[in-house]
């Protein structure tokens, strides 16, 4: 404890602030990917609606890279996540057609996506390690493409066992991300 009373082994408020900031937009992906799929199986709800939803978290995760490393990586980031919103959308809707083809490709091409967005991490923060980060963001997408299976069979009870396991995976990317800023920044 420091002379005012304070413990000096506190976070700063920054850092803080930064990962909280960081697990609400990957939760927001995931909650928000998840009404769609409920709304895609159920034909209840607007989906165009929440798709907007889900482009608004890409927007607002560029908007946290901006602040740290500029437009340029801001926009490539946003780029990835979009991309990557509208992949997940289309193996849904793939999915949900029973075509099964269209939904492998749009697989293959997700990860494709996700290997190009851990290199370029990793290019610009060498706290993060692209390894880590693809092995990351592989475990998220391979449960929400089970998640999207799932929910379009109508298997309720895996698919909230799956939407718990994102919610693990989506705060651990979270705080990989946090600890890659901190330790860059500091």
């Amino acid at each position: 404890m420091n002379s005012n009373g304070h413990n000096q082994d506190t976070f700063p408020s920054g850092q803080v602030n930064l990962n909280n900031r960081l697990r609400r937009l990957w939760s927001q992906l995931a909650m928000w990917r998840r009404d769609y799929l409920v709304s895609l199986a159920s034909g209840y709800g607007d989906l165009q609606l929440i798709e907007d939803k889900l482009y608004h978290v890409t927007q607002d995760f560029g908007n946290v890279f901006e602040t740290f490393f500029g437009v340029v990586f801001a926009n490539r980031m946003e780029y990835y996540f979009t991309v990557q919103a509208s992949i997940l959308n289309e193996i849904a809707n793939a999915i949900n057609m029973g075509n099964q083809e269209a939904a492998d490709t749009a697989t293959r091409r997700l990860y494709e996506n996700v290997d190009d967005m851990s290199a370029y991490l990793a290019s610009i923060n060498p706290y993060w390690n692209e390894v880590n980060l693809r092995s990351l963001f592989y475990e998220y997408y391979r449960e929400t493409v089970l998640e999207i299976i799932n929910i379009l069979a109508g298997n309720q009870e895996e698919a909230i066992r799956i939407y718990q396991t994102l919610e693990d995976y989506v705060l651990e990317i979270a705080d990989y991300l946090t600890r890659g800023f901190v330790e860059f920044f500091t």
